[in-house]
């Protein structure tokens, strides 16, 4: 099931987004590590700001309730999901999701 303000209502290119980030430091929300164990946590803090830095996304589109979803792609069959709010100066990232590749969203 798929809560409508989680649904892409509006791709943006990756390219236009990739620009519109560059010089914004990149920070995490509480709740972005919230359903972590204190292992992970200390991966992802640094792994999700990573993805955003130095990664191409395969998607841009920005959900029904305002938040830019990114997808990147995790591995061979999995996605990472990021959930973000682009302010004039930073980016705060709200959480995340591992999903597999095919709900990647397309453009039709």
């Amino acid at each position: 099931m798929v809560v409508q303000s989680h649904k892409i209502t509006r791709f943006i290119d990756v390219n236009e987004f990739l620009d519109s980030i560059k010089d914004k430091n990149i920070e995490l929300s509480k709740h972005a590590l919230f359903r972590l164990g204190d292992k992970q946590r200390d991966i992802f803090k640094e792994e999700i700001p990573n993805y955003i830095k130095n990664k191409t996304p395969v998607c841009v589109g920005i959900q029904g309730n305002g938040l830019y979803a990114i997808f990147y792609k995790y591995s061979s069959n999995l996605a990472i999901r990021i959930l973000l709010i682009s302010e004039n100066t930073k980016v705060l990232i709200v959480t995340f999701y591992i999903i597999s590749m095919d709900k990647i969203p397309t453009q039709k």
